[in-house]
């Protein structure tokens, strides 16, 4: 429901638990060199920088395109002219800014000053620099470019629009002074050990973007005020992605009803989201380890990376575990055989060898190997060193290959972080659709939303096997 009211703000009321999140985080940073660390902060950069623009429509870098930026380095040759006019160099302009006014936090924790007015000011003025105009309306609704003041508050209503009327209120030009000044007084003042990092991160960003003090650039503002408070407490920036952005927006939406807790699992998932990604470069590492002379130093962090795999898993939380596969089991099943049917109703007929199976990868040791099935353990399985579950469906064209549904409990498991991940197997190699898909135990296993997620996956990997076909 959108608001339609302007509410000054106010501190959320609700007791939340100490969060364990900075000490997970910084768990996994300890295991890394210094090296691998500057790699991994500075990708994170990158991403934030592409993603938190990317979200609010100021350029549009396709994924392949971002995904090579974020590993190599911004360049501007790589981007594309865009449809509102800008250049590859106006868009790597930004995207510079982005990164800079990241930068700028790091040295503003450093300073160990609180916030203040004057800083979120000199962050807008920092984030849109290379922006100088923003998209304005005439008394007759007519669009009309208009000039940016940076650093500046609003001098006329933001309100945004739908079908020429008001979705939402935010605060009057007039009141903007005051009620930043309020921001700042409530966030300094909120006590750390009742507030955890994310709840904080939270109550600041969506206070801001109630109160939209600028006349553009007030999202990434918010992220970017959100950020710092993750950074100060040892996290990482908050990243929304433009997969992540639905969800975003109902949990703001969510809290602009006074329901604030969506919006707190939202950024608890985007920080699980950075914990996979350290876990990644860390299991990276690792592997890179096992396949030539490894440094003595190498070997160590490699032992370090089992032993954390090993002594953060409980017994006590594969319940957990299987209670999230449990859930979504059924509708699994249902994708599979559904699947496996239609596929045996269009091409059995015309492939004499043809078949199409669901059921549990142990059921196809022997006869025709696909890569690594000699690896496969019995569905729900239960280690001293992890857990996980595999729903497969075996493709027989003459050549044998699997779509493969793993469910992976491999970020420290008291931490509450379920992965899944769709692989095909087929022809001695092996595609991992990305992304994969993650569930908090603290959350329900949000079956749709998996639903959504899984059909997609699927997709995918068929795909990738039809293309395959000889």
């Amino acid at each position: 429901m959108a608001n339609k009211k302007w509410s000054p703000i106010a501190v959320w009321q609700g007791a939340w638990p100490q969060s364990s999140l900075p000490s997970v985080f910084e768990e996994f940073r300890a295991y890394l060199s210094a090296e691998a660390l500057h790699t991994f902060d500075e990708r994170a950069a990158r991403e934030w920088g592409i993603e938190t623009g990317q979200i609010e429509r100021a350029f549009d870098i396709e994924r392949g395109v971002a995904v090579t930026l974020i590993e190599q380095g911004f360049n501007s040759s790589l981007i594309q002219p865009q449809s509102n006019g800008l250049s590859g160099e106006q868009v790597d302009a930004i995207l510079r800014d982005t990164k800079e006014a990241l930068d700028g936090l790091f040295d503003f924790i450093k300073s160990k000053e609180p916030l203040t007015t004057s800083y979120i000011r000199q962050l807008q003025q920092q984030l849109m620099r290379h922006v100088d105009t923003y998209d304005g309306y005439t008394p007759d609704g007519e669009l009309v470019k208009q000039s940016l003041g940076k650093g500046e508050y609003k001098r006329v209503p933001n309100n945004p629009s739908r079908n020429g009327k008001i979705a939402h209120v935010y605060c009057p030009p007039e009141q903007v002074e005051g009620q930043m000044e309020e921001l700042v007084r409530i966030f300094n003042g909120l006590d750390e050990a009742v507030w955890p990092p994310e709840v904080r991160a939270a109550w600041l960003h969506h206070a801001f973007a109630q109160i939209h003090p600028f006349q553009d650039g007030n999202g990434r503002v918010a992220r970017g005020l959100a950020s710092l408070v993750l950074v100060k407490a040892g996290l990482a920036p908050l990243t929304v992605t433009r997969d992540m952005h639905p969800r975003y927006i109902r949990s703001l939406e969510a809290a602009d009803e006074g329901r604030p807790q969506p919006l707190i699992d939202f950024f608890e998932s985007a920080i699980y989201r950075q914990i996979v990604s350290l876990w990644r470069v860390l299991e990276v590492r690792t592997q890179v380890a096992d396949l030539r002379s490894p440094t003595i130093e190498e070997i160590i962090a490699a032992a370090q990376a089992k032993l954390i795999a090993k002594h953060s898993l409980l017994p006590a939380s594969w319940s957990k575990t299987d209670q999230s596969v449990v859930q979504l089991k059924p509708l699994i099943e249902t994708r599979f055989r559904n699947l496996a049917d239609e596929l045996t109703r269009s091409l059995q007929h015309i492939e004499p060898n043809f078949g199409a199976s669901y059921g549990q990868p142990n059921e196809f040791r022997g006869g025709t190997t696909i890569a690594g099935t000699e690896e496969w353990e019995p569905i729900e399985s239960a280690t001293a060193e992890r857990w996980f579950s595999v729903f497969t469906l075996k493709i027989n064209t003459g050549t044998l290959a699997a779509v493969h549904l793993k469910f992976d409990d491999f970020v420290e498991n008291r931490k509450g972080l379920l992965g899944a991940v769709v692989s095909l197997f087929q022809e001695g190699r092996v595609d991992t659709i990305q992304p994969a898909f993650f569930i908090n135990f603290k959350d329900a296993p949000r079956a749709a939303e998996f639903g959504v997620w899984l059909d997609a996956a699927l997709k995918e990997a068929l795909l990738i096997w039809q293309k395959g076909i000889a």
